[in-house]
């Protein structure tokens, strides 16, 4: 097995947000609906 690099994955995802947030990339995104709530 080889070592992940949890730290640095996760690194990239947040500046890949920042850069989106800034209008230079654009990241795939879905919309979810929201389903009401089972009462038992």
């Amino acid at each position: 097995m080889t070592k992940r690099k949890l730290f640095a994955a996760l690194m990239q995802g947040v500046d890949d947000m920042t850069a989106q947030r800034q209008g230079k990339i654009k990241l795939r995104s879905n919309d979810v609906e929201s389903k009401p709530v089972l009462e038992a």
